[in-house]
């Protein structure tokens, strides 16, 4: 996958944990909140899936369904910040696809963490490999500082620089990915290998 874009769990409520208790050994739907109430959801209104053991209870498993388009009333972003969360947002709604998300990333002036080193601040994820965090603007970064739902590389931060996006790709380091505006909504992660791609196939 080239974009990773951020898909949070959805809530567990009594009524999905009724739901279970009618399915032991199969699976639970969750729908988006635009198909509450309605007895039938087309698969984009489907967010994904809670698998259910024999005893009728929740394993904690969920599965995403690909095909998900979010709604206005699932995301409840706020107004775009700048130009690139506009596009962040747009591909949030399916909107824009990859190829324009990283183009866009290429193009915008990004804000990134300091630190007393040369070079780049990253965390480690859980998949084995790194993560950069950059921001749209001055606004994102504060955010992201007094979200808790994410490893914050920030507190070790001295302060911030500016970088355009081809002078990150230009010099990005292997195994690592860039996560644009972590802690929003439309957060989304790139890997390198496509930032490095869409920069050799895009002109100066």
């Amino acid at each position: 996958m080239v974009v990773d874009r951020h898909r949070p769990l959805p809530p567990l409520t009594e009524e999905i944990r009724d739901a279970a208790r009618r399915r032991p050994g199969g699976w639970v739907y969750a729908a988006d909140p635009e198909f509450d109430g309605e007895t039938s959801v087309p698969r984009r209104g489907i967010i994904g899936a809670w698998r259910v053991d024999g005893l009728g209870r929740l394993t904690g498993e969920f599965r995403h369904n690909p095909d998900y388009v979010p709604s206005a009333g699932a995301l409840r972003l706020p107004p775009p910040t700048d130009p690139l969360d506009e596009v962040l947002q747009q591909a949030a709604y399916r909107l824009v696809d990859d190829d324009e998300v990283v183009a866009a990333a290429l193009d915008a002036e990004l804000l990134l963490a300091q630190g007393h080193a040369p070079g780049l601040l990253s965390v480690p994820d859980d998949r084995g490999g790194w993560i950069i965090h950059a921001y749209s603007c001055r606004e994102q970064a504060e955010a992201a500082e007094h979200d808790p739902n994410f490893t914050n590389p920030t507190a070790e931060a001295v302060g911030w620089q500016l970088r355009t996006g081809r002078e990150l790709a230009a010099a990005w380091p292997v195994g690592h990915d860039l996560e644009i505006n972590p802690g929003s909504a439309a957060s989304i992660r790139i890997t390198g290998k496509a930032l490095r791609a869409a920069l050799e196939a895009s002109p100066e």
